[in-house]
């Protein structure tokens, strides 16, 4: 098992959001990534690190798009 698989298995650090705050601003982010402005570093890691926050993302992004 990878350094990666192992993080994501542990769960949001302390510097990043959990899964309900990111679910409850997903739609917050998607809006300031496509307005161009800047978005929550904190987000973008917990999308990177969690397989079912980044579908309901990649999901939310194509509908918005």
């Amino acid at each position: 098992m990878d350094n990666a698989t192992i993080e994501r298995l542990l769960g949001p650090r302390a510097d990043e959001v959990g899964c309900d705050d990111c679910f409850d601003r997903l739609d917050e982010h998607v809006e300031a990534e496509l307005r161009g402005r800047p978005v929550d570093p904190r987000m973008t890691a917990h999308l990177e690190g969690c397989p079912t926050c980044a579908e309901e993302y990649e999901a939310l992004r194509e509908f918005a798009s």
